[in-house]
């Protein structure tokens, strides 16, 4: 019987922390732009923020 470890290599680790990183991100930053938008241009008042 023999045991083979099969490592993932520290490249390919950091390039899918990055990929995961910017798929929490940008949904977040899409969604700050649209407050901004609402507050700003379509005069909502500032207790409607919800924060």
């Amino acid at each position: 019987m023999s045991t083979t470890i099969n490592k993932v290599p520290f490249g390919q680790k950091l390039a899918f922390g990055v990929g995961m990183f910017a798929n929490q991100m940008f949904p977040a930053i899409l969604g700050g732009i649209f407050m901004v938008v609402l507050v700003e241009d379509l005069k909502f008042t500032g207790l409607m923020w919800g924060e």
